[in-house]
């Protein structure tokens, strides 16, 4: 077994000087290979690594992270600044950039969104699996608390994000129509497994959006395609599957074998009211921290290459966010303030000649309130 986790096959991340934590191209490492990774390298293990390797003891054996779930991707979200929110209204487009990691060069970064109906639906499943499995009297006592700490990462928030205060969301069918229009000469796109990014807490998977005249990818296996397909992400019948072991910022019910008991007293606690308004949204906490997946697709737009979307199309489908801690953005703002400064964007834009003349079509409705069996 340690002869297959070679100390080698995880690369350290650095970001001016500093180690974020690591990576793995080319394939998406479940929690356990990752275990496996970090344990293998001991005492050479940066500051990240040893928070992940401790997160990942605390909760490996919770049967929470052994409940198969399969969430269809329909809609991908891409979070900004203020001024990436100008700069790709000013646009109309979606840019790659120059990257400190070459592996991320001229890629557009969108984030999975679960729709809400999905998210209920998986907790649903969940409880269900849990009252299977667990004495009647501990589901009784800690219903709630078993319903909340499904889904409760940041991969799922809906109103924050460490990235920016202005979100772009589109139905994953619509960005893939206009990629395969503009960058695909009308052929078919290539979805492939760029990678996974390790830091203290999130495991990040990348899949790669590319066109098939690129041949810089040819090394990176492609998303599978096989129906009943066990994998972290699947592509089939122009729908993408995801499947995270883990969709919890954190695990303050402890589940193993036939019991369920609190990790922490907190649990009991009233919580407090959330009227007052705050600069920054904490990931919500109900116990001690664990590991949490987080999927990401890059749209390759190399030699400046541009995803082009009119203008009133860009509008309709941006609303602020809180911002989260921890933020990896410049100057982050109140959600309020986010939302004011998006009124004044709609004013400016509505009263130019370029959006008058365009005509948007119908957005379709692709969230899918069920999930495939």
């Amino acid at each position: 077994m340690a002869s297959c986790f070679q100390e080698y096959s995880l690369k350290e991340i650095k970001t001016s000087k500093t180690s974020r934590g690591y990576y793995r191209r080319g394939k998406l490492l479940s929690i356990d290979d990752i275990y496996l990774h970090l344990s293998a390298k001991k005492k050479k293990l940066k500051a990240a690594g040893q928070s992940m390797k401790s997160n990942i003891e605390s909760v490996i054996f919770d049967m929470f992270l052994h409940v198969p779930l399969e969430f269809p991707v329909c809609t991908l979200q891409h979070v900004t600044s203020q001024e990436g929110a100008k700069k790709i209204l000013d646009s109309q487009s979606f840019k790659g950039r120059k990257h400190e990691r070459p592996e991320f060069n001229a890629l557009s970064f969108w984030s999975a969104e679960v729709s809400l109906d999905n998210i209920e639906t998986g907790r649903l499943q969940v409880y269900k699996k849990m009252r299977r499995v667990v004495k009647a009297e501990d589901i009784e006592t800690f219903h709630e608390e078993m319903m909340e700490q499904f889904a409760n990462s940041p991969a799922f928030d809906k109103l924050a994000s460490r990235y920016g205060n202005f979100k772009f969301s589109f139905p994953l069918p619509d960005l893939l129509s206009r990629y395969k229009t503009q960058h695909c000469k009308g052929r078919e796109i290539q979805l492939r497994i760029l990678g996974t990014d390790v830091y203290k807490q999130e495991i990040a998977h990348y899949i790669l959006v590319h066109s098939p005249d690129t041949r810089d990818f040819i090394d990176l296996p492609m998303v599978s395609n096989k129906p009943n397909s066990q994998d972290v992400v699947s592509w089939i019948d122009e729908t993408l599957y995801w499947r995270p072991e883990s969709t919890s910022n954190s695990l303050g019910l402890k589940i193993f074998g036939n019991s369920c008991t609190a990790r922490c007293s907190d649990l009991q606690k009233p919580r407090r009211s959330t009227s007052r308004p705050r600069t920054w949204r904490k990931a919500r906490t109900f116990g001690p921290r664990c590991v949490w997946n987080h999927l990401v697709l890059c749209f390759h737009l190399p030699n400046d290459g541009e995803l082009k979307t009119p203008v009133q199309d860009l509008l309709s489908n941006l609303t602020p966010c809180h911002p989260l801690q921890p933020f990896l953005n410049n100057d982050p703002i109140q959600r309020n303030q986010a939302k004011e400064l998006i009124q004044r964007f709609k004013k400016t834009f509505k009263s130019s000649r370029d959006y008058r003349t365009q005509v948007s079509p119908k957005r379709k409705n692709y969230e899918k309130k069920n999930f495939r069996k």
